[in-house]
């Protein structure tokens, strides 16, 4: 902290002079303040100022820095110079907020070199006019249905836990082809070493390079140690599938596309990987697009996951939703202002326990305009044939009987992960036998030609993923059978399938030769 020192001067100064002293010793205080204790407390270097712009001496009372401290900048010394539980939890400037929502770190668990949980509304925690609004107040409990608040924004590690990181660098130069998906594999270690011990998987966060040319990125865990295995192209060699080497990589973990940087898991959840787990390593697998064929890109992209070595009691992974490239439709006709895709799934778990869908994340191309993931009916049993009947369905109700996510107003250059809270207690519960129903619109009123579905990113996608815990409770085949795909124009003003019968009455049929139990 920089601390007042009176002068005395000598000789005579004039003016101009004078000035320059003055900038000089301004400058050395904005130094000395931003550079460095700014680093030690949440947003330090975006606190604002009275003024406008940033406050460089967050603990002065002038935000230049130097001179007498303010009362933040008084209990920061008190606090060691350092980002304590109590300085967080302290509120210095007496205005009802606590140097933690302040700054951030609302559930004081941020540590220095992690991006806060929150990067946005912040205040000075010693000016107590500085901010008028009332912050939301956020649940910090660590139970078993902690709520994941914002995937974007979620703290990656909680006040007791060791965060440990690894970086995932590419260095690939980008093949002169309109559309490619990489893989590249990677052990979980730092520096692409195996781990030594187990760990929890508990977030990751991308770092685009080619923001033009990169469409997605998705991970997967292997069961296997990764030893030297050179990058593949699913378009190319699909027929090994991410299973290079008996690897088979089918636990999805992560799925990343434009408009997001980051996910953090429930503080109670994660992914075990390393040693004694059925994850020891991943595969990246990266969707290029470079539609102008241009040659001499190179992508430095990367991809940091975060890990504990501290025991989290749930798993998490990702269940994929839709009908993920159309395969059930020939194309989207031309010129349709309102267009749908809906796919139904008849959901096999396994076990008894629920499913608790936590987070959401649609995913479709430049023609999609809404996407939805609805419960249309539940408790089946096998009848008379052995065909599922069911107990509760939307047609009896006149509604959904739930919405698992939902988004009206889909951009795909803005897409990111929604957290899963309509319900009230931070999840929506899956079961055995609940037969859901996820609805792509496409708007091709601009498109003189029918659209296919496809890996491109001129064709069309039809993705709902859904974040889940426990990760045992779902396998890769999450569905029971195929599930029907229906297409066909969407009436407008409808926001669900149940206000659509002859729809629904489609959907709710099972798939030919379909049996349960």
């Amino acid at each position: 902290m920089v601390t007042s020192r009176r002068v005395r001067f000598r000789s005579k100064m004039n003016s101009k002079d004078f000035c320059k002293f003055v900038y000089l010793v301004i400058s050395l205080g904005y130094g000395r303040a931003h550079s460095f204790y700014a680093s030690r407390i949440p947003n330090g270097n975006i606190v604002p100022s009275q003024g406008g712009g940033f406050c460089l001496g967050v603990g002065h009372e002038t935000c230049v820095g130097g001179g007498k401290t303010n009362a933040f900048g008084t209990d920061f010394e008190r606090a060691g110079d350092s980002w304590t539980k109590e300085l967080c939890e302290k509120d210095s400037d007496g205005d009802g907020f606590s140097n933690g929502e302040e700054l951030g770190d609302p559930c004081c668990v941020w540590k220095e070199g992690i991006r806060p949980s929150r990067e946005k509304s912040i205040s000075h925690p010693g000016d107590a006019n500085s901010w008028s609004n009332p912050y939301p107040k956020v649940s910090c409990n660590i139970t078993e249905s902690s709520v994941l608040n914002d995937p974007e924004e979620y703290p990656f590690f909680g006040a007791d836990e060791e965060p440990r990181w690894s970086d995932l660098d590419l260095k690939y130069k980008v093949p002169a082809n309109e559309t490619e998906y990489m893989n590249f594999y990677f052990n979980f270690g730092a520096n692409n070493t195996v781990l030594s011990e187990p760990q929890y998987l508990v977030g990751w966060e991308v770092s685009v390079d080619q923001e033009r040319h990169i469409h997605h990125f998705v991970g997967y865990a292997c069961p296997a140690v990764y030893d030297n295995i050179e990058p593949f192209s699913d378009l190319e060699e699909g027929g090994r599938e991410r299973r290079e080497n008996g690897l088979h990589c089918r636990r999805l973990f992560m799925a990343w596309a434009p408009g997001s940087s980051r996910m953090a898991y429930p503080l109670n959840a994660g992914l075990p990987i390393g040693p004694s787990t059925p994850h020891q390593s991943l595969v990246l697998q990266v969707h290029y697009d470079n539609p102008e064929r241009l040659r001499g890109l190179v992508d430095h992209s990367s991809v940091r996951i975060f890990y504990t070595p501290t025991v989290r009691p749930d798993s998490v992974a990702i269940l994929s939703l839709g009908d993920q490239i159309l395969a059930g439709v020939d194309t989207i006709p031309a010129s349709e202002k309102s267009w749908h895709v809906t796919h139904a799934c008849l959901i096999k778990t396994s076990g008894v326990q629920d499913v608790r869908v936590i987070s959401h994340i649609p995913h479709m191309h430049y023609h999609g305009k809404r996407i939805w993931t609805e419960l249309i009916a539940s408790g089946w049993m096998a009848g008379p044939d052995g065909r599922p009947e069911f107990e509760r369905t939307a047609a009896a109700a006149g509604a959904p009987l739930a919405v698992f996510g939902r988004n009206d107003a889909f951009d795909a250059d803005l897409q990111r992960a929604y957290p899963a809270n309509a319900t009230g207690q931070g999840y929506f519960a899956l079961r055995d036998g609940d037969l859901l129903a996820t609805t792509c619109v496409y708007d091709t009123s601009g498109s003189a030609r029918p659209v296919r579905g496809g890996f491109g990113s001129a064709d069309e996608m039809c993705i709902h993923f859904m974040l889940f815990h426990p990760a045992g409770a779902l396998g890769r085949e999450a569905c029971y059978g195929g599930g029907a795909v229906i297409a066909g124009p969407w009436p407008p003003g409808r926001s669900s399938v149940a206000e659509a019968p002859a729809l629904l009455e489609a959907l709710l049929e099972p798939s030919p030769g379909l049996r349960l139990g």
